[in-house]
């Protein structure tokens, strides 16, 4: 099982890192998650029985967060390594000197007191890999478990472009930003 869902994380892992270079990094997720779900559909089945196996047996719960932490950190060096050769030096060190941290400031800037009070170390470029990384990953979870469920109903034929179609809506629902006003008191 823990094999199964390893080589399924690093087979998406490879995919990813095969992507162009200017493809920007939810393109080349989808592209590469798109590409895993095409290549074969025993590897798909096994992974979804894996992932089945799982969710009915809690002792394993902790194999598979295992193989999902380190298919996250993979992710995450991927994704540094996507963006700006300045951006993936600064995501992968603990402390990021001030000049370094100018080097590879992104449009967008965070408070000087946040970066202050950690030292430096979680400038947004710092942080983005590993927030995608996780946020991508989640979107991926939630959809294959969605999709997984719903073809567990009786009388349904697991549809793959169903899953495909899910999986589109869930990046772009990640595309166009997560945050969204709260609803106006009556």
């Amino acid at each position: 099982m823990v094999a199964t869902l390893s080589a399924a994380a690093e087979q998406l892992i490879a995919r990813f890192r095969a992507r162009p270079p200017e493809e920007p990094v939810l393109t080349a997720f989808r592209e590469a998650v798109l590409a895993v779900m095409n290549d074969s559909d025993a590897a798909g089945r096994d992974h979804i029985r894996a992932l089945r196996l799982v969710r009915s047996t809690p002792s394993l719960v902790p194999y598979e967060l295992a193989v999902l932490a380190a298919q996250e950190q993979a992710l995450a060096e991927a994704i540094a390594e996507r963006i700006t050769p300045t951006q993936a030096a600064s995501a992968r060190t603990e402390a990021i000197t001030p000049r370094a941290q100018a080097e590879a400031a992104p449009a967008r800037t965070v408070p000087r007191e946040v970066t202050a009070q950690d030292g430096g170390r979680f400038d947004e470029a710092g942080v983005y890999p590993i927030v995608c990384a996780g946020a991508v990953l989640s979107a991926l979870r939630v959809v294959i478990d969605r999709w997984s469920r719903w073809a567990d109903e009786p009388g349904r034929v697991p549809d793959i472009a169903v899953l495909r179609r899910q999986f589109d809506a869930a990046i772009a629902e990640l595309a166009a930003g997560l945050d969204r006003p709260g609803r106006t008191p009556h």
